[in-house]
């Protein structure tokens, strides 16, 4: 059902905390059951087979909630990138355990040094004030690091791996960012695995035809001995498909910064599955107790190195709410389009845009002369606040008082437009304007546009509608009339007579989420509803124009002739169809 659900506040950050705890919970759980269970095998065996059931597992949920098998042709080099971060973690991970031979590896998703593997990741993807925070787990992670490999050479292809693998790592988080901006996270994660799955079984295959073995003591490249499918299960069902559509939405909805410094609570939390399992053995699980296959006890210094990790990600959540303060806009949203005016006005700074005719000399004259005085004040007044009515005199021009002007000499363009009596000129909603006619023959249109901090409510929701309806446009082209009521209405099935389909409605829907998004980002919590209820509110609005329109199908013109007075109508040629104003006058 595509119909958007009511969602009316945005998603509490506490939900995505007891989130990403569940992730690192499965990871650790996987990595104890791992160290006890797992019986001898090929390590690139195992994660082909985890990945392509994963792939297939989590593509058949996306299918049900209605995504595509694919992703769409403009998301699948994104995705293909991110397939490639994924299996280069795995391929780098395995690479490391190898070489290091270490008794104490973990078998998570990425099986990395547990203690020291989340600081490199973190810090590859911190930015801003949250790269503060890791110094809080510097001391913890480098002394366990220490006693963990203490016969490390200080330079070895073991390093190499494991700080590419941190790296993989962290650009997975970073790349899946704007993946699930535009399509589901189950979907991301899909796909990502899919791709992922394909590299793996590459580099298996190449291993397998070269006859090198990354496991001495295994009989087989290809046999996976029974006592290991338990294990096999629960990587690919709790630690994969549960794990990384958790992530996905993680990320939608925080940072990847946050969720990988949420990596850091893995290793605390095996500590706690190891003591766990060894209490509930009654002490035959712990290393040295007897023979066969153990984990270590934790240690009173990993107790206090674990509370220094949970005190660095708390202050990574808490930084991360002030760097959101400060994000700055996207691309799109620097610049507003002001049709009819030849020039665009950023919002964060206010411009005058002049608007004079031509069609007598003195107006030529007095628009180059008003752009002489402006340069002149403008160089005059650098670096002080001068209010529109020293601009006003120092232009010979008058007319009522408008809001103090704090622009310098780098905020200030003029820009000339020809228009004609009975010509329309779009003004963007809620811009200051000013109408001067100092002479009878000439006349001048002033529009300044607000700071975004000081904006009205009203005109951020416009600019969202507007971006709204400029992607149905993009997408559907004069069809975008009838998506929007289909949408607005939840009725998705076919219309012949639209030529519109099923698919068409979820791509468009998941069109439209991703750019409230990104307006969301932009407007810095200025509205508190979800994307979802934002999306809705817009389609509701348009409810019921096609039918009121009778029998208009895409592709007929709209009736203007009494848009302009009929004096204008005669004398004057229609302007083409793709301009601002209706007739051209001679």
């Amino acid at each position: 059902m595509l119909e958007p659900t009511d969602h009316t506040r945005p998603q509490r950050p506490h939900t995505v905390y007891a989130a990403l705890l569940l992730i690192q919970l499965n990871f650790a759980i996987g990595a104890v059951a791992a160290a006890l269970a797992l019986p001898k095998t090929e390590p690139l065996t195992f994660a082909l087979i985890r990945e392509v059931c994963a792939a297939c597992l989590l593509t058949a949920y996306a299918l049900k909630q209605g995504e595509p098998a694919a992703p769409p042709r403009g998301s699948r080099a994104l995705m293909a990138r991110l397939g490639a971060c994924a299996c280069a973690t795995q391929v780098l991970a395995i690479a490391d355990s190898n070489s290091q031979r270490t008794r104490r590896r973990s078998r998570s998703g990425s099986p990395r040094g547990p203690w020291s593997s989340p600081a490199c990741q973190y810090c590859c993807a911190g930015t801003g004030p949250t790269r503060a925070a890791s110094l809080v787990w510097c001391w913890p992670l480098s002394d366990a690091t220490r006693r963990q490999n203490a016969r490390w050479r200080p330079v070895s292809p073991a390093h190499g791996c494991f700080a590419l693998a941190a790296a993989a790592g962290a650009s997975y988080q970073l790349v899946s960012k704007p993946a699930t901006r535009r399509h589901a996270p189950v979907a991301v994660a899909a796909w990502a695995y899919s791709y992922a799955a394909v590299g793996t079984a590459l580099s298996a295959a190449a291993l397998w035809a070269c006859g090198i073995s990354l496991c001495p003591e295994c009989s087989s490249f290809y046999s996976v001995p029974l006592e290991a499918w338990p294990a096999l299960a629960w990587w690919i069902i709790c630690s994969t498909c549960v794990n990384y559509a958790l992530m996905m939405w993680c990320v939608k909805r925080s940072s990847p910064t946050l969720v990988s410094a949420a990596s850091a609570l893995q290793p605390p939390l095996a500590a706690v599955c190891a003591l766990i399992a060894i209490a509930l053995s009654g002490g035959a699980a712990a290393c040295g107790a007897g023979e066969g296959r153990c984990v270590a006890a934790p240690t009173v210094r990993d107790g206090v190195a674990a509370c220094l990790i949970v005190c660095g990600v708390l202050a990574v959540a808490r930084s991360e709410k002030s760097a959101a303060a400060t994000a700055s806009p996207p691309a799109e949203y620097v610049r507003v389009p002001v049709e009819g005016v030849a020039g665009c006005a950023p919002p964060s700074t206010r411009r005058a845009v002049r608007s004079v005719s031509s069609s007598v000399v003195t107006a030529s004259r007095r628009s180059s002369s008003v752009a002489s005085v402006a340069r002149k004040w403008c160089s005059s007044s650098r670096g002080t606040s001068r209010s529109l009515e020293d601009f006003r005199t120092a232009t010979r021009s008058r007319g009522a008082r408008e809001p103090t002007w704090t622009s310098t000499c780098s905020t200030i363009s003029d820009f000339e437009t020809v228009i004609a009596p009975g010509d329309v000129l779009y003004l963007p909603a809620n811009w200051w304007h000013q109408f001067e006619q100092p002479f009878e023959d000439t006349g001048a249109l002033n529009f300044w546009t607000p700071p975004r901090d000081t904006e009205d409510p009203r005109l951020q929701l416009r600019l969202l509608w507007d971006g709204l309806e400029r992607e149905l446009v993009n997408l559907f082209g004069n069809r975008a009339g009838f998506m929007h009521e289909r949408m607005a209405t939840g009725e998705v099935e076919q219309d012949a007579r639209a030529g519109i389909g099923t698919m068409d409605a979820r791509q468009a829907w998941g069109a439209l989420v991703a750019h409230a998004t990104k307006w969301k980002e932009w407007s810095d919590g200025s509205d508190e509803r979800y994307e979802e209820a934002l999306v809705a509110v817009y389609l509701t609005a348009g409810r019921g124009l096609i039918p009121r329109r009778g029998d208009w199908l895409p592709g007929t013109a709209w009736d203007m002739s009494d848009l302009a007075p009929l004096s204008v109508a005669e004398r004057c040629e229609p302007a083409p169809e793709d301009a601002t104003f209706t007739h051209v006058c001679g």
